[in-house]
């Protein structure tokens, strides 16, 4: 900054000087009357009428009233804090206790529907294996029972034609020995 404005830097410090010099010397205060000033505006000592005396005593009054509202205000208000705070605090443990519970009757909620998800499921399953056992016995009773009535049928057609050809097998043959007689 020096290199900048030299001038400037000498004008700082030569007011700054003065300024020391002029601090540095005493200045006498000037010379007044001091007790007539007070005489001039001080009141003589009278005792106050009772107008002023009521009216004093009311200001007193309403100044030790606003005093006390303001100290029953700050004191309401700490009051008040305290109680949000340990009402706030209350409300967070029974929120956590609570939430604790519901945690607690979730869990043995999820693992009864659990049980009695596989308590159902294997009631099913065997369910089912037993009807499919059971059809599949009957089916296969229904097929055997098909298969023996093709059988059986198989043998009555069998022996009809069978009997049919024993029957022109033994007509053929009585016709021939008939004519060789």
């Amino acid at each position: 900054m020096s290199n900048k404005h030299p001038n400037q830097d000498q004008r700082f410090e030569s007011w700054l000087q003065q300024a020391g010099q002029q601090y540095n010397e005493q200045v006498e205060p000037p010379e007044w009357d001091r007790e007539a000033i007070i005489r001039r505006y001080g009141r003589a000592q009278q005792r106050p009428s009772w107008f002023m005396q009521s009216l004093i005593f009311a200001s007193f009054a309403l100044s030790c009233v606003a005093v006390s509202l303001a100290v029953v205000k700050d004191y309401k208000a700490g009051i008040d804090m305290m109680v949000a705070e340990q009402v706030e605090q209350q409300v967070n443990e029974r929120l956590n206790v609570f939430e604790q519970q519901q945690k607690i009757r979730l869990a043995q909620h999820n693992k009864d529907l659990r049980s009695d998800f596989r308590e159902q499921l294997s009631t099913s399953t065997t369910q089912l294996a037993t009807y499919i056992l059971a059809t599949n016995r009957e089916e296969r009773k229904d097929d055997i029972q098909q298969l023996v009535e093709y059988v059986n049928d198989t043998r009555e057609e069998d022996y009809s034609f069978y009997a049919q050809q024993l029957q022109r097998a033994s007509a053929q043959s009585v016709i021939p020995m008939l004519e060789d007689e």
